[in-house]
């Protein structure tokens, strides 16, 4: 009869586990800023701000992967753009603050749908055909 042996675990291995969890949410975050903004520069660091905004108003009580699944954010693509990499450690890691969208935590493309709803909330701005709105 084979013994069963229990996997060991050590403080090292929670640090790992805790690591790698960290890295495959943010691995989620960066496909789905992808999916939203592309290459766009501008429209990364203005989507990121949006998620940023709207995890800070819920008082960091949802991870950004979480706040995406609130706000119904697009599916991951699977892969990433450096862009994206680049608005999310500027604004998530280094503190940098995209002002053009100021507080705002919502977002949608008119030329691909019509949303009476994010037109009822205030405007903040549009960038590269999309426009930004803060939650009324």
């Amino acid at each position: 009869e084979a013994e069963i042996i229990a996997p060991v675990v050590t403080e090292d291995t929670v640090e790992d586990a805790e690591a790698t969890q960290e890295w495959d949410e943010r691995a989620y975050v960066l496909c789905v800023l992808t999916a939203e903004a592309g290459n766009d520069r501008e429209l990364c660091l203005a989507v990121t701000q949006c998620l940023w905004n709207a995890c800070d108003g819920y008082g960091w009580a949802y991870s950004p992967e979480e706040v995406m699944w609130l706000y119904r954010y697009t599916y991951s693509l699977g892969w990433w753009s450096e862009e994206a990499e680049e608005a999310y450690r500027m604004i998530f890691e280094c503190g940098y603050v995209y002002e053009p969208v100021g507080s705002a935590t919502l977002f949608y493309a008119p030329r691909y749908c019509e949303s009476a709803w994010h037109e009822s909330q205030e405007f903040v701005c549009e960038i590269s055909g999309v426009r930004f709105f803060k939650e009324r």
